[in-house]
């Protein structure tokens, strides 16, 4: 079997993981489900504001750049937060 130092070859093998360790993985389902409730829970959480907003960021300028507002606009209304500190402050324009 070919051994591939970098994941970017092809799936994991984690046999070694299940052997050893007695690792057993979470089901596909169940990793994406208990995974899209941390991030949705997050976006709402002041403990993981810094992280939001890095990746509100991000999200933004990369998808959003011709319509920044709106986005936020979209985000606000959807998760309840507030994101008035990505906006200029109209005594700055």
């Amino acid at each position: 079997m070919y051994e591939c130092v970098k994941v970017r070859c092809g799936p994991i093998d984690v046999s070694k993981a299940e052997k050893y360790l007695k690792w057993t993985p979470t089901d596909w389902t169940k990793a994406i489900k208990s995974t899209v409730e941390f991030y949705e829970t997050a976006m709402k959480d002041a403990r993981w504001r810094t992280q939001r907003d890095e990746i509100i960021q991000i999200l933004v300028s990369q998808l959003y750049f011709d319509n920044t507002e709106e986005a936020y606009e979209a985000l606000e209304k959807l998760y309840d937060i507030d994101l008035g500190h990505f906006r200029p402050r109209r005594d700055e324009l």
